[in-house]
């Protein structure tokens, strides 16, 4: 069963990639506990929409001590929280643009 924005439906998928799936949750949630947080302490999100507030800056980031990523989608978080890629963050500027 898959479930998202109060609707629901059957989900069938081969089990290779059920277990993507599982591994990429995994990955998501091991992020998030080394999330880097803006300068009100809020842990900043790893993807900024368009329709997103604006963090104040700096943003600090966290060294978190959790498995190495099990995905590629993992490790692109995992360089997002730990400063080696780019944080996208919405700036003023940027935001009125």
């Amino acid at each position: 069963m898959a479930r998202t924005a109060q609707r629901h439906a059957s989900f069938y998928a081969c089990e290779d990639c059920v277990e993507r799936l599982h591994h990429t949750i995994l990955d998501y949630a091991d992020a998030m506990v080394d999330a880097p947080v803006d300068a009100a302490g809020i842990r900043v999100p790893l993807y900024v929409g368009a329709a997103d507030p604006v963090r104040p800056a700096p943003i600090t980031y966290r060294r978190g001590r959790h498995r190495r990523p099990r995905t590629a989608l993992g490790r692109l978080w995992g360089r997002v929280v730990s400063g080696r890629e780019g944080q996208p963050v919405r700036t003023e500027t940027a935001a009125k643009t």
